[in-house]
């Protein structure tokens, strides 16, 4: 079974929708960066979402730092 605080989906293939959703682990949205109006904009919950973020972008980061330190 997957962990999807740890997937990334692209959930629309429309060119003009840019937006990036966050998602708890019940699948539930809980923000939404939002660029559509030509002004990026967040709604929801911030320190939420940024925790999903920075879990699921760590796991790409710790192996590149760890090549450069060596």
């Amino acid at each position: 079974m997957k962990n999807k605080e740890q997937e990334i989906m692209i959930k629309s293939d429309k060119p003009a929708e840019h937006n990036i959703t966050f998602h708890d682990k019940d699948d539930k949205e809980i923000g939404r960066l939002e660029w559509g109006t030509g002004v990026l904009v967040f709604k929801g919950a911030i320190d939420e979402s940024a925790k999903v973020f920075f879990k699921c972008i760590k796991n790409y980061i710790d192996p590149y730092i760890n090549t450069k330190e060596k």
